[in-house]
């Protein structure tokens, strides 16, 4: 199991597609709270505290975690990745139990790159 999670997780360093959605979603973040932050100053809406604005993101995290989820597990099925880890001695359910803490995990950094996106709001 833990040789079946570290080569998931070495293909995850290497994927394209779960760094562009954590990058916009930390995008996604910076530029929600500050135009927040804009609004209030600027009185064009009532008093708000900055729990009002800071968990908007949490609405894309599922958005972005099945963007990035269908396509890293679904080449397993494709390039026949299942087949040879089974050939190798995995049983299935370590290799779902294995999928399924990096799917946990990568959403869970997709989540802190929110949390750290919207950190920008408390100086201003």
């Amino acid at each position: 199991m833990k040789r079946l999670f570290r080569a998931n997780f070495v293909r995850l360093l290497r994927d394209k597609v779960f760094w562009i959605s954590s990058g916009i979603l930390l995008i996604y973040a910076i530029v929600y709270m500050l135009n927040a932050c804009r609004q209030e100053r600027s009185g064009l809406v009532g008093t708000h505290f900055l729990e009002d604005y800071y968990f908007q993101f949490a609405i894309f995290i599922g958005l972005f975690a099945a963007v990035f989820t269908t396509p890293y597990l679904s080449t397993e099925y494709s390039d026949g990745i299942m087949r040879n880890k089974i050939i190798g001695g995995h049983t299935r359910k370590n290799i779902y139990l294995s999928n399924l803490a990096l799917s946990f995990l990568a959403s869970l950094f997709m989540t802190f790159m929110g949390f750290l996106g919207g950190l920008v709001g408390i100086p201003t």
